[in-house]
C-alpha cells in the first residue's frame, strides 16, 4: 500500500495547483496571527492561492506557514520581496 497520492489526484485538481503555484515557507510566525490576516498581507505581493499554518510548531517551538502564490512571473523576484516581510514587533 502506497502512502503517496492516488493516481486520480495526480491527474486532477491537486496536481494542477501544485504545478501552477509557487510555495514559500515562513518561520517564527508570531502568536495571534490569523490565516485571514496573513492572507491579506500576502495579497500585496501577488495572487495568493493558499495560506497554510499547521497546528504544530517546528522543533524549536516556532510557528510556521506556507504560502502558495499563483501566476508568478519571476519567483526569484517575489522571493526577494517576501524576504522583507516582518510580522509583529521588530
Amino acid at each position: 500500500m502506497s502512502g503517496g497520492p492516488t493516481k486520480a489526484k495526480c491527474r486532477g485538481f491537486f496536481n494542477h495547483c501544485d504545478q501552477s503555484t509557487v510555495s514559500f515557507f515562513f518561520t517564527n510566525l508570531p502568536e495571534g496571527f490569523k490565516v485571514s490576516e496573513l492572507w491579506t498581507i500576502f495579497l500585496g505581493f501577488g495572487k495568493v492561492g493558499e495560506v497554510y499554518v499547521p497546528l504544530k510548531c517546528d522543533p524549536w517551538g516556532h510557528r510556521f506557514e506556507f504560502v502558495k502564490f499563483q501566476e508568478v512571473v519571476d519567483d526569484e523576484v517575489l522571493g526577494y520581496k517576501l524576504g522583507e516581510v516582518w510580522l509583529g514587533e521588530n
